[in-house]
Parts: C-alpha cells; sequence; structure tokens
C-alpha cells in the first residue's frame, strides 16, 4: 500500500477486511439462502416465448413469502408520447385482471416528475396538506422501493404495508426482482440481460451456500461486478461500522459524474465500462485511500471521509471536480464531465445507516437540480425545498386548469418621456395557491420546465397578454414583453401557434417582444437561430433578458439578431460598490446603440441609479423606483 501523505484530507485508514468477511446470525443467512434461491428459481421460470402476465404471476408466487410486498405498480412511457400504467399487486394479492391502462392527462406530469426525481427525494416524505389520487398517490408515498426498468423508459415501484419499510436486504431482493421484472416487459431487446441476472443470482446462491456452513456473509452480496468496488449494500455496511464503533465526525460522500446530455448512456456496455473504469483511476487519485469508495449505480459513487470537517470535505470534493474539468478520452469520444455531490455527518445527522446515506443523495440531487452549487451538505431545509419542488410538479398541470396563475404587468418607462404615458409592459405570472398561497416564480419555473408543462403554461401567458391587449381601453401603441423558455424553443410550430392566438385576438406580433436570457439561449444555439428567424420574419421583436449575469458574451448580440438589450437589476446594484461596472455598462450601452439595439437596464430603484443609467444613454428603463408589477386592471 503506498505511503499516504501527511496532510488534513487523507485520514485513517480502514481495514479493508472488516468489510469483506463479517459475521451475522443464522436467521439471516438462512433468509438469504432463501432468497437466493427463489430469485434462482424465478430466474429459470420465465422465459423468452412465456406470457407476459403467466411471468408476473408466476414472480408474485415465487416471491409473495420472501419479502412484504401490499402494492405493486409497473409504469413505461409509450412512443414518447404517453405514459401507461399497471397496478399487479394490490393488498398483498394478484390482480388477475391487470393490463396497461393509459395514464389520465392530469397525471401524466406526477408520473413523469417522480421518474425524473432520485428514489431517495421521491419518498423521503409527503406533505399531507397536498392531496394526490391514483397512480400520483401510489408514487409519492414514503416507504417505497423504486427501481427503473432497463433498456426501457419506465420502472418499477413496490409498496410495504402501511407502517413499515424496507431493509437493505429487502431492498437487495427488490431490485433483483425488478430485474427479472424488466426483462419481460421488454424481451425482444433483453434476453441476454436474464442470464446475466441468472449467473449474478447463480453466484450469490453459491456463496450463500458456502456462508451457511460458516455462517459468514458473503462478499459477493457487497461487491460490484461492474467495477469491483464495494456496491450500495457494501457501502450501507461500511456505513454501520462507523456507526457502531462511533466514529464521529465522518462525512457519507456521493457524488455524481454528470456528462453533457448523458452521452455516455448512449454508448454500448463496453465503452460504458471503460468510462467507469477511468473515471475510477481518476476519483481514486484524489479521495483518501481508506477502502471504502463505493460504486452506487450508474455513474454515481459513495466514499467515507473519517474525522473530518466541512471545510476539508469540500475542499476534497472541489480537488475532484477539478480533475473532471479535462475531458475522458473513452475509446476515442471526449466525454465533457461535470461533478455534483452531496454529503451528510455522522454526528450532526441521524445514526441510521440508510438515512444517513439517503441524506447525502438528497444533498446531491439539490446540487443536481439547482443553481445554488455544485457541491451541498445535507441539511433539513433541503428536504423541505425538494418535497415543495415534488409536490409543485404534481400540481402544475392542474393549477393552470384551476386557473390559480395570474399575470401581473411592470411598466418600461422611455426615459425621454418619463412623465408621459406607458406604453410598454413586461408580463410576469404569478401563482396563487389555494393552500400554500402565493408561490414566486423562481419557486416553480424551473420545475414546469423539467416536467414540460411549461409549455402550456406558455401559451396560457401569451393568450393572457393578447386578452389584455385586445381591451377597448388600451391603445393600438401599447406593446407587452412576454418570457420564452428554451423548452418552448423546442415545440416545431411554435411561432405558427402563437401566431394563431395572437390572431384570434386580432393583436399585431409587432406589439410582442419575445424575451429570453442569454444563458438561456446557449443551450441550443442553433435552434435559438432558426427560431429567432422565424420571430423576426413574423413581425416579432426579441429582446436578449439579464444581459450580465451569464456568459455576457458581446458577441451574441451579433448571433442571435436581437432588437433589446436588458441589463440585469444585479449588474445595475454592482455600479453602487465598484466603478468598473459602471464603466463597463457605459460601454455596452454605446456598442448596443452602435448595433442599433435598444437599451433597457432593469431593477431601477434610486434616483440615484436613474441619473447614472440615463447619462449612459439608456432610452428604457424598468423598475420599482417607478412601479411595482401590478395587475393589467391598475392601469388601464
Amino acid at each position: 500500500m503506498p505511503k499516504i501523505k501527511e496532510n488534513k484530507i487523507c485520514p485513517k485508514i480502514i481495514n479493508k477486511s472488516l468489510f469483506y468477511s463479517h459475521s451475522t446470525s443464522k436467521d439471516l443467512i438462512i433468509e438469504a439462502s432463501l432468497r437466493s434461491a427463489s430469485l434462482l428459481e424465478l430466474s429459470q421460470t420465465v422465459n423468452v416465448d412465456g406470457s407476459f402476465i403467466d411471468d408476473l404471476k408466476n414472480i408474485y408466487k415465487t416471491t409473495r413469502f420472501s419479502v412484504d410486498i401490499d402494492g405493486c405498480v409497473l409504469f413505461r412511457f409509450v412512443n414518447g408520447l404517453w405514459w401507461e400504467a399497471m397496478s399487479i399487486i394490490q393488498t398483498h394479492k394478484f390482480n388477475d385482471q391487470c393490463q396497461w391502462e393509459k395514464v389520465d392527462n392530469k397525471q401524466f406530469n406526477k408520473i413523469d416528475s417522480l421518474y425524473q426525481m432520485r428514489q431517495d427525494v421521491a419518498t423521503s416524505g409527503k406533505n399531507n396538506n397536498v392531496k394526490t389520487s391514483g397512480i400520483g398517490a401510489f408514487l409519492s408515498q414514503g416507504n417505497i422501493h423504486f427501481e427503473r426498468f432497463r433498456g426501457t423508459h419506465g420502472g418499477i415501484a413496490f409498496k410495504p404495508t402501511a407502517g413499515n419499510v424496507f431493509t437493505q436486504y429487502d431492498s437487495a431482493f427488490l431490485t433483483h426482482v425488478a430485474a427479472i421484472i424488466s426483462f419481460c416487459v421488454n424481451k425482444d431487446d433483453s434476453s441476454h440481460y436474464l442470464q446475466e441476472v441468472y449467473q449474478n443470482i447463480q453466484g450469490i446462491a453459491d456463496k450463500v451456500k458456502v456462508a451457511s456452513e460458516n455462517t459468514n456473509i458473503t462478499p459477493s452480496l457487497y461487491i460490484s461486478s461492474d467495477t469491483e468496488l464495494h456496491s450500495k449494500l457494501g457501502f450501507l455496511r461500511i456505513i454501520k461500522y462507523i456507526v457502531e464503533t462511533r466514529q464521529l465526525n465522518s462525512y457519507i460522500v456521493v457524488l455524481s459524474i454528470d456528462q453533457s446530455g448523458s452521452f455516455i448512456k448512449l454508448l454500448d456496455e463496453k465503452v460504458k465500462q471503460a468510462f467507469l473504469n477511468k473515471a475510477i483511476t481518476r476519483i481514486k487519485a484524489i479521495i483518501p485511500d481508506n477502502n471504502t469508495l463505493s460504486y452506487i449505480d450508474d455513474t454515481d459513487f459513495a466514499f467515507i471521509v473519517i474525522n473530518s470537517e466541512p471545510s476539508i470535505v469540500i475542499k476534497l470534493l472541489s480537488q475532484i471536480s477539478h480533475a473532471f474539468l479535462n475531458h475522458l478520452l473513452v475509446d476515442e469520444y471526449r466525454v465533457h464531465c461535470e461533478i455534483r455531490a452531496g454529503y451528510s455527518c455522522y454526528s450532526s445527522s441521524s445514526s441510521q445507516p440508510e438515512e444517513l446515506l439517503k441524506m447525502a443523495s438528497i444533498a446531491l440531487f439539490q446540487a443536481q437540480s439547482s443553481q445554488e452549487g455544485k457541491i451541498i451538505g445535507y441539511e433539513k431545509e433541503i428536504v423541505q425545498k425538494l418535497q415543495l419542488r415534488l409536490e409543485l410538479s404534481l400540481l402544475l398541470s392542474s393549477a393552470i386548469d384551476n386557473n390559480e396563475f395570474e399575470v401581473y404587468f411592470q411598466p418600461i418607462v422611455a426615459v425621454a418621456y418619463i412623465d408621459k404615458a406607458i406604453h410598454h409592459y413586461e408580463a410576469l405570472i404569478r401563482w396563487n395557491h389555494p393552500e400554500i398561497g402565493l408561490i414566486p416564480p423562481d419557486k416553480f419555473i424551473d420545475v414546469a420546465e423539467e416536467n414540460g408543462t411549461i409549455i402550456k403554461l406558455g401559451y396560457w401567458v401569451i393568450k393572457r397578454v393578447c386578452e389584455c391587449l385586445s381591451m377597448p381601453a388600451v391603445p393600438e401603441e401599447v406593446g407587452i414583453s412576454v418570457n420564452l423558455s428554451p423548452i418552448q424553443l423546442e415545440e416545431s410550430d411554435l411561432v405558427q401557434k402563437i401566431i394563431d392566438i395572437l390572431d384570434e385576438y386580432s393583436i399585431s406580433p409587432q406589439r410582442i417582444t419575445l424575451e429570453i436570457t442569454e444563458s438561456m439561449a446557449m443551450k441550443n444555439c442553433e435552434l435559438t437561430k432558426i427560431k429567432f428567424s422565424e420571430f423576426h420574419a413574423a413581425g416579432f421583436k426579441l429582446s436578449m433578458d439579464d444581459f450580465g449575469t451569464g456568459y455576457s458574451s458581446l458577441s451574441y448580440l451579433l448571433n442571435f439578431s436581437f432588437d433589446i438589450l436588458k441589463i440585469d437589476k444585479c449588474f445595475i446594484d454592482n455600479t453602487l460598490t465598484d466603478e468598473k461596472y459602471a464603466v463597463i455598462g457605459r460601454a455596452v450601452v454605446k456598442l448596443a446603440h452602435d448595433l442599433s439595439l435598444s437599451v433597457v437596464c432593469e431593477g431601477i430603484e434610486t434616483d440615484e441609479q436613474f441619473q447614472m443609467v440615463k447619462s449612459w444613454g439608456t432610452e428604457m428603463i424598468q423598475g420599482y423606483l417607478f412601479s411595482k408589477p401590478k395587475p393589467w386592471g391598475d392601469f388601464y
């Protein structure tokens, strides 16, 4: 073993023998032996030519005495268009009438959002004040074991009897059951996979048989065959040892290697394996050599930092993140990666191994789904945020149908005519939920983008804007700016649909300005160019929103043919503490004018700011100095 440098990041070594052979009760070994035998029988029972329903029935008969399954639901996404669900076990009984049924549109987003979220988050708890029903209610309950299908977009959820929880051994068993069901769902493409499952179970059964003679649990249950690292079950065993020996201030770390566009998932198994091997080598070169590195699933890894503190853990993870800035060269493919990580601490958090791992996983999910940071430690507030996020995802679709949204408008004032009539406004959406209350857009817009409801919501806003502009009291020269999401740009007929809505209310496209942030425009440059050209041809004006917060590359002003540049509030605020921002702001306004662009400065709250941007030559301003966002009725 190489000598470890003496520094704060390298804690003491944990003896690997403590995790490769650990005696346990004979009862557990007998249970493991029975379960492996039932799985072995099951993998031999199902076959390529068998009936799907008959296979499910055999699975039920073989497993019903091995684990407490009160309910079981399968779901799959069909042709990229709709969800189908099949309830195969209800109140411990097999459903003889089970069949795939198309999911109601109101529950579509519930399943889709749950499928996108990590199991640890989806099952970490629920708010009893939020009402759900059907499949959505089943999947949003706590204590559910969820597995994705292999090769098919869908998954399976197992629920124990109310009040019970699945143990780590139950979860290991259900993972294999789900793998067999996954084969049954997609036999044409996964016949080889059943053989892999059979061989894996056969190996476990053989080792358990030996274990029953010497009362030792087999290492095969705790080692990942893909990576030869500890498996998730093995990592839980390590955490258990940490807890039992009271090694306080130990940090449980879960990290994910995110690739651009999930690129690695498109490659074959051989290339994926090469990717994992190179990733492991890169991680091992940095983390403490304490034999805790574990492979959780997909591209997620975990390890433990003993006797440490948050600053050291963050420094270590930052080193790993920096190591992945350079792409991984895998079989001539250049794979660009980004590290996201979450961690929990034994002593400040739970002392249950499953809970400690779940907390780290929840922190990881927060790091993956927010802009707050790439490395996040677990806090109770995170769970509350993520549960609210999940609840909002479930409620969004019905909120549109129930008219819970409303549009407020903030004036955009011409500097030269500050005391004259207002001719332009920005539309800002608000969600007033009957139980939760007012929900700000920064809490639900990204959720709507994730589950696709932003499409429906976007058209609703356009329609509401047209209703306001078509009122008899509103002059023809009044226009409104509307924000666009990059998800909306993916709609092939987006431009025509918006034109159709305008035609319905006899509104000219010249009265509508479409806004998109510079960072959002960068997500798909070519698509953005194409859509912007279509909008320009139809007569719409285009505005780059939030300039100064993202990439701030002036070349974007040329590439995307904007008409208006909006300088963000945070940029304006910085001018008060750093003169350099004022110098840059003045230069940007001049450059915009040289490119024949109009300029709007946002977030103007003081007369000092107003006088400053006026001196730059800004044509229009927006902010609380002149008006807060208000209902349309307050203006007309």
